[in-house]
């Protein structure tokens, strides 16, 4: 009966690890930081505000900068492959 007991816990805890294992988190190929300084680079622009989200199951870096002629813009970095989208492909 312990045998039977100790079966079922181990099988239990394999459940478990898989399942955790299954929603861990895939990290971006390009961070928050890479994309604002990739932005950045060479440039007098200011970053106004950068954060990272979630669109349509995609990990997208969106990052608000005052351009050197004045100008805001808002532009989305794939954080997967480190392209810029374009603002239509995110609705």
């Amino acid at each position: 009966m312990k045998s039977f007991f100790h079966v079922i816990i181990l099988f239990s805890l394999s459940l478990t690890v898989s399942f955790a294992e299954s929603k861990a988190p895939i990290l971006p190929a390009v961070t928050l930081d890479q994309a604002v300084n990739q932005l950045t680079k060479g440039t007098q622009s200011k970053i106004l505000m950068a954060k990272t989200k979630l669109i349509s199951q995609k990990t997208i870096h969106s990052i608000k900068i005052l351009t050197e002629k004045g100008r805001v813009k808002l532009i989305n970095i794939d954080a997967n492959t480190g392209q810029s989208i374009d603002q239509s492909e995110n609705k």
